[in-house]
Protein backbone atom coordinates (compact mmCIF):
# COMPACT_ATOMS: atom_id res chain seq x y z
CA UNK A 1 0.00 0.00 0.00
CA UNK A 2 1.09 3.35 -0.95
CA UNK A 3 0.94 6.30 1.55
CA UNK A 4 1.37 9.96 1.18
CA UNK A 5 3.16 11.99 4.05
CA UNK A 6 5.06 15.24 5.34
CA UNK A 7 8.15 14.52 6.50
CA UNK A 8 10.91 16.17 8.55
CA UNK A 9 14.52 14.74 7.91
CA UNK A 10 16.34 14.12 11.36
CA UNK A 11 18.78 12.01 9.86
CA UNK A 12 21.03 9.75 7.74
CA UNK A 13 22.38 6.41 7.87
CA UNK A 14 24.87 5.34 5.12
CA UNK A 15 23.73 1.79 4.17
CA UNK A 16 25.83 -0.26 2.01
CA UNK A 17 27.75 1.66 -0.68
CA UNK A 18 25.13 3.72 -2.35
CA UNK A 19 22.09 3.74 -0.26
CA UNK A 20 20.22 5.41 3.44
CA UNK A 21 18.22 4.55 6.15
CA UNK A 22 16.40 7.78 6.69
CA UNK A 23 14.97 8.28 9.88
CA UNK A 24 11.68 10.97 9.54
CA UNK A 25 9.49 12.40 11.20
CA UNK A 26 6.36 12.47 9.40
CA UNK A 27 2.80 14.27 10.06
CA UNK A 28 1.07 11.60 10.29
CA UNK A 29 3.13 8.11 11.54
CA UNK A 30 5.90 10.21 14.18
CA UNK A 31 9.03 8.56 13.45
CA UNK A 32 9.40 6.28 10.70
CA UNK A 33 13.02 4.74 8.73
CA UNK A 34 12.89 4.36 4.95
CA UNK A 35 15.94 2.71 3.25
CA UNK A 36 16.82 4.72 0.32
CA UNK A 37 19.02 2.88 -2.75
CA UNK A 38 20.88 5.39 -5.03
CA UNK A 39 21.34 8.65 -3.42
CA UNK A 40 23.98 9.36 -5.14
CA UNK A 41 22.53 8.51 -9.00
CA UNK A 42 20.62 10.80 -11.18
CA UNK A 43 17.58 8.37 -11.62
CA UNK A 44 17.74 8.18 -7.52
CA UNK A 45 14.28 8.67 -5.63
CA UNK A 46 16.25 10.90 -3.48
CA UNK A 47 19.11 13.77 -4.36
CA UNK A 48 21.86 14.13 -2.16
CA UNK A 49 20.66 17.88 -0.97
CA UNK A 50 17.01 15.94 -0.01
CA UNK A 51 18.59 13.80 2.72
CA UNK A 52 20.23 16.04 5.08
CA UNK A 53 19.06 17.07 8.36
CA UNK A 54 15.43 18.82 8.74
CA UNK A 55 14.93 18.73 5.27
CA UNK A 56 11.37 18.80 4.72
CA UNK A 57 9.40 16.45 1.95
CA UNK A 58 6.41 15.22 0.88
CA UNK A 59 6.67 11.69 0.19
CA UNK A 60 4.79 7.92 -1.20
CA UNK A 61 6.01 5.24 0.79
CA UNK A 62 5.06 1.80 0.37
CA UNK A 63 3.69 1.13 3.79
CA UNK A 64 4.50 -2.44 5.34
CA UNK A 65 3.62 -1.94 9.08
CA UNK A 66 4.36 -0.70 12.20
CA UNK A 67 8.14 -1.06 12.85
CA UNK A 68 9.06 -1.84 9.44
CA UNK A 69 11.89 -0.66 6.92
CA UNK A 70 9.77 0.87 4.34
CA UNK A 71 11.37 2.21 0.97
CA UNK A 72 10.20 5.46 -0.51
CA UNK A 73 8.58 5.52 -4.51
CA UNK A 74 8.49 9.52 -4.66
CA UNK A 75 9.63 12.48 -2.56
CA UNK A 76 9.83 16.21 -3.57
CA UNK A 77 11.09 19.32 -1.75
CA UNK A 78 7.94 20.54 0.23
CA UNK A 79 9.78 23.84 1.54
CA UNK A 80 13.42 25.37 0.23
CA UNK A 81 15.59 26.72 2.45
CA UNK A 82 16.62 30.61 1.96
CA UNK A 83 19.29 30.84 5.04
CA UNK A 84 19.74 28.54 6.93
CA UNK A 85 22.75 26.89 4.21
CA UNK A 86 24.11 30.26 4.53
CA UNK A 87 24.09 31.88 7.34
CA UNK A 88 26.50 30.46 9.95
CA UNK A 89 24.23 31.04 13.38
CA UNK A 90 21.10 30.15 11.91
CA UNK A 91 22.93 26.84 10.16
CA UNK A 92 24.38 26.62 13.79
CA UNK A 93 21.12 26.75 15.66
CA UNK A 94 19.36 24.01 12.49
CA UNK A 95 22.41 21.81 13.18
CA UNK A 96 21.20 22.17 17.22
CA UNK A 97 17.56 21.48 16.52
CA UNK A 98 18.55 18.80 14.89
CA UNK A 99 20.73 16.84 17.56
CA UNK A 100 17.77 17.81 19.95
CA UNK A 101 15.33 16.04 17.52
CA UNK A 102 17.50 13.02 17.16
CA UNK A 103 17.49 12.60 20.74
CA UNK A 104 13.54 12.96 21.55
CA UNK A 105 12.00 11.12 18.37
CA UNK A 106 11.52 8.07 19.32
CA UNK A 107 7.48 7.28 19.12
CA UNK A 108 5.84 5.52 15.73
CA UNK A 109 2.70 7.16 16.18
CA UNK A 110 0.81 10.67 14.83
CA UNK A 111 1.78 13.74 16.59
CA UNK A 112 0.47 16.07 14.19
CA UNK A 113 0.49 18.74 16.36
CA UNK A 114 4.39 18.80 17.47
CA UNK A 115 4.68 18.07 13.50
CA UNK A 116 3.13 21.42 13.30
CA UNK A 117 5.22 22.98 16.41
CA UNK A 118 8.35 21.96 14.14
CA UNK A 119 7.16 23.38 10.63
CA UNK A 120 6.74 26.61 12.13
CA UNK A 121 9.97 26.65 14.37
CA UNK A 122 12.24 25.69 11.23
CA UNK A 123 10.22 28.00 9.24
CA UNK A 124 10.88 30.73 11.86
CA UNK A 125 14.07 29.72 11.97
CA UNK A 126 14.74 30.27 7.76
CA UNK A 127 13.24 33.39 7.99
CA UNK A 128 15.94 36.51 7.44
CA UNK A 129 13.35 38.98 9.56
CA UNK A 130 13.04 36.17 12.58
CA UNK A 131 15.33 37.52 15.98
CA UNK A 132 17.44 34.33 17.24
CA UNK A 133 18.50 35.74 20.38
CA UNK A 134 16.77 33.67 22.60
CA UNK A 135 15.49 30.77 19.58
CA UNK A 136 17.73 27.68 21.40
CA UNK A 137 16.05 28.69 24.88
CA UNK A 138 11.92 29.17 23.38
CA UNK A 139 12.51 25.91 21.27
CA UNK A 140 14.16 23.51 24.05
CA UNK A 141 10.49 25.09 26.35
CA UNK A 142 8.09 24.88 23.80
CA UNK A 143 9.50 21.26 23.04
CA UNK A 144 8.96 20.35 26.25
CA UNK A 145 5.59 20.30 26.26
CA UNK A 146 4.94 17.94 24.11
CA UNK A 147 7.10 15.91 25.49
CA UNK A 148 5.24 15.81 28.87
CA UNK A 149 7.36 18.21 31.31
CA UNK A 150 6.87 22.24 30.46
CA UNK A 151 7.17 23.82 33.54
CA UNK A 152 3.89 24.94 34.50
CA UNK A 153 3.45 29.16 35.76
CA UNK A 154 3.11 29.13 39.55
CA UNK A 155 0.40 31.39 40.64
CA UNK A 156 2.43 32.47 43.64
CA UNK A 157 5.89 33.86 44.25
CA UNK A 158 8.68 31.74 43.16
CA UNK A 159 12.28 32.22 43.48
CA UNK A 160 13.97 28.71 42.09
CA UNK A 161 12.42 25.75 39.56
CA UNK A 162 13.07 22.38 40.86
CA UNK A 163 14.60 20.32 37.85
CA UNK A 164 13.90 17.12 39.60
CA UNK A 165 10.43 17.85 40.09
CA UNK A 166 9.60 20.07 37.86
CA UNK A 167 8.21 23.11 39.69
CA UNK A 168 8.71 26.08 40.90
CA UNK A 169 9.61 26.84 44.12
CA UNK A 170 9.85 29.36 46.87
CA UNK A 171 12.61 27.72 49.54
CA UNK A 172 16.09 26.46 47.39
CA UNK A 173 15.76 22.67 46.96
CA UNK A 174 17.69 20.31 48.83
CA UNK A 175 19.88 19.17 46.26
CA UNK A 176 22.02 20.11 43.36
CA UNK A 177 19.32 20.32 40.46
CA UNK A 178 17.44 23.78 40.15
CA UNK A 179 17.57 26.91 38.69
CA UNK A 180 19.03 30.13 40.18
CA UNK A 181 17.12 32.97 41.16
CA UNK A 182 18.37 34.64 38.05
CA UNK A 183 17.51 31.80 36.03
CA UNK A 184 14.25 31.03 37.22
CA UNK A 185 13.34 34.65 36.69
CA UNK A 186 14.10 34.06 32.83
CA UNK A 187 12.29 30.71 32.93
CA UNK A 188 9.47 32.81 33.83
CA UNK A 189 10.23 35.49 31.26
CA UNK A 190 9.99 32.96 28.97
CA UNK A 191 7.11 31.22 30.39
CA UNK A 192 4.81 34.34 29.85
CA UNK A 193 6.01 35.43 26.23
CA UNK A 194 7.64 38.46 27.79
CA UNK A 195 10.07 40.82 26.06
CA UNK A 196 13.04 39.79 28.21
CA UNK A 197 15.60 42.35 28.99
CA UNK A 198 17.87 42.88 31.60
CA UNK A 199 19.78 39.58 31.97
CA UNK A 200 23.13 38.53 31.40
CA UNK A 201 24.80 36.56 28.53
CA UNK A 202 25.89 33.95 31.49
CA UNK A 203 22.45 34.08 32.47
CA UNK A 204 21.17 33.00 29.31
CA UNK A 205 23.97 30.41 28.79
CA UNK A 206 24.03 29.07 32.41
CA UNK A 207 20.06 28.62 31.09
CA UNK A 208 20.73 27.00 28.59
CA UNK A 209 22.71 24.94 29.79
CA UNK A 210 20.09 23.71 32.73
CA UNK A 211 17.69 23.26 30.11
CA UNK A 212 19.84 20.43 28.54
CA UNK A 213 19.95 19.08 32.06
CA UNK A 214 16.84 19.31 32.55
CA UNK A 215 16.05 16.91 29.33
CA UNK A 216 18.60 14.42 30.70
CA UNK A 217 16.86 14.53 34.41
CA UNK A 218 13.32 14.04 32.09
CA UNK A 219 14.65 11.74 29.28
CA UNK A 220 16.56 8.34 29.71
CA UNK A 221 19.62 8.12 27.72
CA UNK A 222 18.75 11.91 26.45
CA UNK A 223 23.36 12.41 26.33
CA UNK A 224 24.89 15.32 25.49
CA UNK A 225 24.80 17.72 23.10
CA UNK A 226 27.64 17.98 20.77
CA UNK A 227 26.54 21.45 19.49
CA UNK A 228 25.88 23.33 22.16
CA UNK A 229 29.26 24.31 22.63
CA UNK A 230 29.33 25.86 19.14
CA UNK A 231 26.41 28.04 20.03
CA UNK A 232 27.30 29.24 23.07
CA UNK A 233 30.78 30.52 20.75
CA UNK A 234 28.59 32.43 18.61
CA UNK A 235 25.76 33.83 21.05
Amino acid sequence: MLVKHRAIVLHAIPYGDNSKVLKCFTDNLGLQSYLVNGVNNKKGVLKPSMVMPLTQLNIVAYSKGKGALERIKEAQLSSNYQTISIDPIRNALAIFVAEILGKVCHEEHANFEMYEFLINQLNTLDNPESKLGFYHINFLIELSSFLGFKPSLPNHEVFYFDMMEGTFETAKPLHAHYLSIDETDLLRGHLKGQNIKGHSQETKLSLLDKLLDYYKIQIDGFGEIKSIEILKVLF
